[in-house]
């Protein structure tokens, strides 16, 4: 690929792609390179390469080894997170240099004196470290080589991907540094980097300071360091590696170096090459550290003895790693000393950690009994590890109480290494039995508890009509059982029986007096009372325990009933009668109830004493009535209840006022109902008061808001009764309250009216006035949806112009509706017919415009006939004018001016089109040694013509100041063709408007220059347009 040179600068995670120019053979790169970045800090790079994919698809690997004691953190600040590439973000700053033209991201320096300061500049944003740093790139140019002044030019630009496009125009070379700086102090920042190159062919040379890892097979390098590729073209990274170079970089400033063509010439066209861009990526780079590792030591809690053989673990430093502690038999991890699970991170010295254990033991526990010290159950056993604590809850032993006095050692305490025995006592439960004897009469019987060992005192009780011979007894509990005998002697009483009535309490006979030994029996003969009863229970034999003693015989009176009815006047029950009851003498209170409708008979009393004398006694209260009642039912006039019953009541023979209720929807059938008057009776009367429904109707009116009557609806029923209607849409209104859409009620009035409002919608129509689909002028009208519209159009008056209206009209069919009047523009041609004087037809030129367009327009300076003939415009040459309404016809005549000497003062146009050649012929020049020199200038005033002139010289043909001696090409004519391309002939890129004074052409001995011949030719892919000179030749 001609022209530029791509510098693809990643880091290794990054390297840049480019496609440009014909496919070619590629080859492979073998790399096995290491290095060191600093002290402590060496890289490895390993792996073969066939393409540019081989860098990222792990065939290329890359390592860095880290022996310095740096931390991965530390080392991220070398690693760049992504490409260093131009983003939307980056900006340009210059700093020095003559700027010709400046935007955000694209600058162009020129050199107009000597003194002019190299460029530099600085762009923010470029990328980031992995550590976070965000990174600017200043921008500086070192060297210029082959520069001309007020000629040469340097711009920089964003390009695609995020690279920078570095474009030299008439330069020779160009030494540019690139220093990486923090966005936050712009201290520079020193990046580890494998920067890659990519499409160097067609004689190119470059370099970038760093090491060189691997290069294509095109390329090879001098004793400089300079890569200088061959004429081979390359398809960009495509063909990677041909064509291609694979570096390997660290520092903070990165220098580039370019040469245009490696003779040292000057390219005048416009080559260039790209620096930096995000293309492709390396993945999962390795970062090594020495290994260093972890010793773990495992130890009893309390002996800090070894109890196993000690393990470890290695790892690269900085590395983390994860340990969990292993279970030892018959141990335990202590966990407040060690943890189960261990994590750290490798350091560079060996680490040593110990891990604590506590020992399993167990607490015996034996049950012994105090007095005879063996056995009395099996033993407990609680286990346990070293330094966990445990505590002794006595078990309850039946038969059996703990002896805290015997056992003093402590009950709780801490495991050890070894087992701990603890004894725990008991007392047996005993017993000792008092038998309280008179003679051998046994009186009573004590027993006393206790537990062997303990006290015992027993105070023998006082018994009723016995005297106590002994005094307290006092002992100690054995575990065998003991009885003691204790010797009493009787004594003598009076016995005194009472009689009472146990509602009362009152005496109703005499007492009774007798004598009796204490503990003797007496029977006794309990008496019968008229009208009472004894109370079961009450003794007939009864002892004598105390010397004096008193018993009372119980008697309760006979129960009797009292029947109390409630009779009318007739002796009719009036309601259900009362049965009461009290005691034999007693006087019972009664009130007499209120009957309802009811009153007591003159001469009853309302509140009555009754004596109970009698087992059955009867009494008959007497009523007389007092109150009436009226009912009143309610009903329509199908005889359907329409609200509910209602009674009113009063004394009899009082006067009633009643009065119907409202029933709503309805109204009495007969007004005299409203009130019913009369006097209550004693029978219950009752009264049918009749009801109407009332007729009811709906009118609804859909009406718009011009008044419009869009639709009536009439609806009948009865008050009361509901209904349902639903109103219509229509597309061009909108209902002004949507609860009406669809609505329901309920009758209740003659005559009720509802209306729903219909409002129109508004719209906006607007009117383009379009030349060829472009809108030149609108306007907008406001309507309403459904109506009708009708208006004048401005119309544009142009007179190349056709199309257009003078009215619109049409119907509002749609919100924000839109109306389209289309002109077109009118197209004319204006032809040049080309005569020679003497009226031959030689060719002919066109230009086509639009009517009124003004044009500007240059016939050629000379043209050739069919035989090669040349003739010259004798006239101005520059056309300028308007476009017509019409096509229009103009004839020109060129004058022929014969065979020239050594000077031609023409101009010729460049051609414009591919393979278009204009000749000239140089048939004066026929002696031998007849010399000329050719001078071609690009004209800087008008830069698509060159001008030639033939001017007098001696020698033989040179083309860059020396022989020109390559292989002729024979034309058709049996003409030698000598080609001389555009680098030859000094030619600039027509893209570029520049004054060239090029290379001379010179016509030595035995050659012959017949003709020159303008030729037109596009190199490459679009890249360059150029004009080659081919000069026809003969020996």
């Amino acid at each position: 690929m001609k022209n530029k040179v791509v510098y693809l600068l990643q880091f290794i995670f990054t390297l840049g792609l480019i496609f440009i120019g014909p496919k070619v053979i590629a080859n492979t790169l073998s790399i096995d390179s290491q290095g060191n970045l600093g002290p402590g800090i060496q890289y490895q790079i390993k792996g073969n390469i066939s393409s540019i994919n081989d860098i990222d698809n792990g065939n290329l690997t890359t390592s860095l080894n880290v022996s310095n004691g740096e931390s991965p953190k530390t080392i991220k600040n070398l690693l760049l997170d992504g490409a260093i590439q131009i983003t939307s973000q980056s900006r340009f700053s210059v700093n020095s240099g003559e700027v010709a033209l400046q935007s955000s991201q694209d600058i162009t320096f020129s050199f107009e004196k000597v003194s002019d300061a190299y460029p530099s500049f600085l762009i923010t944003d470029v990328g980031k470290t992995q550590s976070g740093t965000i990174l600017d790139a200043l921008v500086k140019v070192e060297n210029i080589r082959g520069m001309t002044i007020g000629k040469s030019s340097l711009r920089f630009v964003h390009d695609n991907a995020g690279a920078l496009a570095i474009e030299p125009t008439d330069l020779g070379g160009v030494d540019i540094s690139y220093q990486f700086q923090n966005h936050e102090t712009h201290g520079p920042v020193n990046l580890f980097m494998l920067p890659v190159l990519g499409d160097i062919d067609w004689g190119q040379q470059t370099s970038i300071n760093g090491k060189i890892l691997g290069y294509g097979s095109n390329i090879s390098s001098n004793s400089e360091g300079l890569l200088t590729s061959n004429d081979t073209g390359t398809n960009g990274l495509s063909d990677f590696p041909l064509g291609g170079v694979l570096y390997a970089f660290y520092g903070n400033t990165l220098t580039s170096t370019f040469n245009t063509k490696s003779d040292g010439t000057v390219d005048s066209g416009t080559p260039g090459f790209d620096i930096f861009g995000a293309y492709g990526n390396v993945k999962n780079i390795e970062l090594n550290y020495p290994e260093s590792q972890v010793n773990f030591h495992y130890l009893d809690s309390l002996s800090k003895a070894n109890i196993q053989s000690s393990s470890s673990i290695t790892g690269q430093i900085f590395n983390p790693f994860n340990f969990d502690a292993p279970i030892i038999s018959n141990y335990q991890l202590a966990n407040d000393l060690s943890q189960a699970h261990i994590s750290g991170q490798y350091t560079a010295n060996q680490q040593d950690v110990n891990l604590y254990y506590d020992k399993a033991s167990e607490v015996i526990v034996n049950l012994l009994d105090s007095e005879t010290g063996k056995t009395i159950q099996s033993p407990k056993i609680l286990k346990g590890y070293a330094r966990q604590s445990y505590s002794i809850s006595p078990p309850t032993l039946s038969n059996y109480r703990l002896d805290t006095k015997k056992t003093n050692k402590s009950l709780a305490g801490n495991y050890g290494n070894s087992d701990k025995v603890v004894n725990l006592y008991y007392d047996q439960a005993s017993s000792v039995t008092f038998n309280l004897m008179n003679g051998s009469q046994l009186l009573s019987s004590h027993t006393l508890t206790g537990y062997s060992g303990d006290t015992f005192t027993y105070i023998p009780p006082f018994l009723t009509n016995f005297r106590r011979t002994q005094t307290p007894q006092k002992g100690l509990y054995k575990n065998a059982s003991q009885t003691i005998v204790i010797p009493y002697q009787v004594e003598l009483g009076n016995l005194t029986i009472n009689y009472i009535n146990t509602v009362n309490n009152q005496t109703l006979l005499p007492s009774l007096s007798l004598d009796n030994k204490v503990g003797d029996n007496t029977i006794l003969r309990v008496p019968y009372l008229s009208n009472y009863h004894q109370v079961d229970g009450s003794p007939v034999t009864i002892k004598q325990l105390l010397p004096t003693q008193a018993q009372n015989i119980y008697y309760e009176p006979n129960r009797y009933q009292l029947v109390v009815n409630f009779l009318d006047q007739d002796g009719h029950s009036l309601q259900k009668s009362l049965l009461l009851s009290n005691y034999f003498g007693f006087t019972t209170s009664f009130e007499a109830p209120p009957i309802k409708g009811y009153e007591l008979a003159d001469g009853q009393v309302q509140n009555l004493q009754i004596l109970t004398v009698n087992p059955v006694q009867v009494l008959n209260i007497h009523y007389q009535p007092d109150t009436g009642s009226e009912h009143f039912i309610f009903e329509d006039e199908k005889d359907k209840q329409v609200a509910e019953p209602q009674t009113i009541s009063g004394k009899n023979g009082t006067t009633f006022n009643f009065v119907a209720p409202y029933v709503k929807y309805l109204h009495l059938t007969n007004s005299n109902q409203a009130l019913i008057s009369g006097k209550y009776t004693a029978q219950k009367n009752t009264r049918v008061v009749k009801y109407t429904h009332l007729q009811a109707k709906l009118d609804v009116y859909g009406i718009d808001d011009r008044g419009n009557v869009l639709r009536h609806i009439t609806m009948k029923g009865v008050e009361g009764q509901s209904y349902g209607i639903i109103m219509p849409g229509y597309w061009n209104l909108k209902m002004q309250n949507s609860k009406y859409q669809r609505f329901t009620g309920i009758y209740n009035s003659q005559n009720k009216v509802i209306v729903v409002l219909y409002r129109h919608v508004a719209t906006k129509l607007k009117v383009n006035l379009r030349v060829d689909g472009q809108i030149k002028s609108s306007f907008t009208v406001n309507g309403i949806l459904g109506d009708h519209f009708s208006m004048k159009v401005p119309t544009l008056h142009q007179p190349f112009l056709t199309g257009g209206t003078n009215t619109v009209s049409g119907t509002y069919t749609q919100v924000n509706q839109t109306y389209n009047v289309d002109y077109h523009y009118t197209q004319s041609r204006i032809s040049f017919n080309l005569y020679d004087s003497a009226g031959d037809y030689i060719s002919s030129h066109s230009i086509s415009g639009e009517y009124g367009q003004h044009f500007n327009y240059s016939l050629p300076s000379a043209v050739y006939d069919n035989y090669g003939n040349v003739y010259y415009a004798q006239f101005n040459r520059n056309l300028s004018g308007y476009f017509g309404s019409q096509n229009e016809n103009h004839d020109v005549v060129y004058q022929y001016t014969g065979p020239h000497g050594s000077y031609v003062p023409a101009s010729y146009q460049v051609p414009k089109e591919n393979n278009e050649v204009f000749r000239i012929k140089l048939s004066d020049v026929k002696a031998e040694n007849a010399n000329f020199n050719l001078l071609v200038e690009h004209l800087k005033a008008q830069p698509d013509q060159l001008r030639l002139q033939l001017l007098s010289n001696n020698g033989v043909v040179y083309v860059g100041g020396k022989p020109y001696l390559r292989g002729y090409t024979i034309d058709a004519w049996g003409n030698t063709v000598l080609v001389l391309t555009p680098v030859q002939m000094g030619l600039p890129n027509l893209r570029h408007n520049h004054l060239v004074q090029p290379l001379l052409l010179k016509q030595g001995q035995g050659v012959q220059v017949m003709f020159i011949e303008v030729l037109h030719v596009t190199f490459g892919f679009g890249m360059a347009q150029v004009v080659c000179l081919l000069a026809i030749c003969s020996h």
